[in-house]
């Protein structure tokens, strides 16, 4: 049997493309004929319909090319929808094959991944321990080892250690820094110890110190507020000034602060100022009735001006009025009652008001 030669799929490519080669030659006598068409202006009508009808001539030919081009692409179109349809038949039924087969081979995957998984958690889990086992033994961790200055023979211990060192050298080393750790935290709680009852004597005496210092300060006070006192002053009852009458003399705290001299110069200080503010008081009094004397010097000197510039009726008038200005005295008998009513009756009789 004679083999059947089958053309690839370039070659039908090929064969068909070869279809629009005879078009070619036809393009170039367009270019030839249509291209030096021009249209010189408005008013060139010959010039315009010749363009017109070659550019009908040339969209139709293209138009006809189009609908060739889609002629020939449609069997292409329907052949590669035609193997998509085949391709997914045939990929279905290899699904069923391909899932069994991945599921067999993910069983042992997962299993191994578990596998590794936990062995890679167990190291880490040994990592820390040991890392913790370190730290409570006083190492510390600087970039990439353990460092504890206060061993020297053990002061370094790699970090790679954590990883490659077997359970018993680990355990060995770590049992070493523990002795040596409890050795020194020995001393450091003694020494801590030593201090802190170094610094609560100290706290002690200074709380007694301070306990007599303010015991003395507060005899002081007293002894002075008892001065101050003497010398009429009084302790504010909202604030710690001490006063004399209105004016502020000193403070409490200042006088319980107050050196033998400092205290011996105020004092001086205080006295000077009451006895200015005594003198003071003094001085206005002594004006104020100056002034208030003044006062009734004037008003005497006019009253007898006024008596002065009176008739002598007037005069009279004026005198029983002061008369019976003056408190009536009480009498006990109706004789003297009597009398006395006769009196105020008869100096009535000058003034022009009513003499009751």
């Amino acid at each position: 049997m004679s083999e059947i030669k089958v053309p690839t799929f370039d070659e039908l490519v090929k064969t068909e493309l070869t279809k629009f080669d005879a078009v070619v030659p036809k393009i170039e006598e367009l270019k030839a004929q249509f291209l030096p068409l021009t249209i010189i202006d408005f008013n060139d009508t010959e010039g315009y319909k010749a363009v017109a009808e070659a550019l009908k001539f040339v969209v139709k030919r293209r138009t006809s090319i189009e609908d060739k081009r889609k002629e020939l692409k449609a069997d292409s179109l329907a052949y590669g929808k035609a193997v998509d349809t085949r391709a997914r038949e045939i990929t279905q039924m290899l699904s069923p094959i391909e899932e069994h087969l991945r599921v067999q081979k993910e069983k042992v995957d997962n299993e191994l991944i578990r596998i590794e998984t936990e062995k890679e958690l167990e190291k880490q889990l040994v990592i820390q321990n040991r890392h913790k086992s370190l730290l409570d033994v006083g190492m510390q961790l600087i970039d990439n080892q353990y460092i504890n200055y206060n061993y020297p023979e053990y002061s370094s211990f790699p970090t790679i250690n954590l990883e490659t060192l077997s359970d018993e050298d680990f355990d060995s080393h770590i049992a070493i820094l523990k002795n040596l750790y409890n050795l020194e935290e020995f001393k450091r709680l003694g020494e801590e110890k030593r201090i802190a009852e170094q610094k609560a004597n100290f706290e002690e005496e200074q709380l007694k110190l301070k306990a007599e210092q303010q015991a003395i300060y507060q005899e002081k006070l007293d002894m002075r507020l008892e001065v101050l006192t003497n010398l009429g002053c009084a302790v504010s009852g909202i604030t710690d000034f001490v006063f004399y009458k209105t004016i502020s003399i000193v403070t409490t705290n200042e006088i319980k602060l107050m050196t033998i001299q400092e205290w011996s110069n105020k004092l001086v200080e205080i006295k000077q100022r009451i006895a200015k503010f005594e003198q003071n008081i003094v001085d206005e009094a002594s004006e104020v009735e100056r002034l208030q004397k003044e006062k009734e010097d004037e008003e005497v000197k006019v009253k007898l001006q006024m008596i002065a510039n009176m008739k002598e009726k007037e005069k009279i008038a004026y005198y029983a009025t002061q008369i019976l200005k003056v408190e009536r005295p009480e009498m006990t008998t109706i004789k003297w009652n009597n009398e006395l009513k006769k009196i105020i009756t008869f100096i009535s009789n000058y003034v022009e008001i009513d003499g009751k």
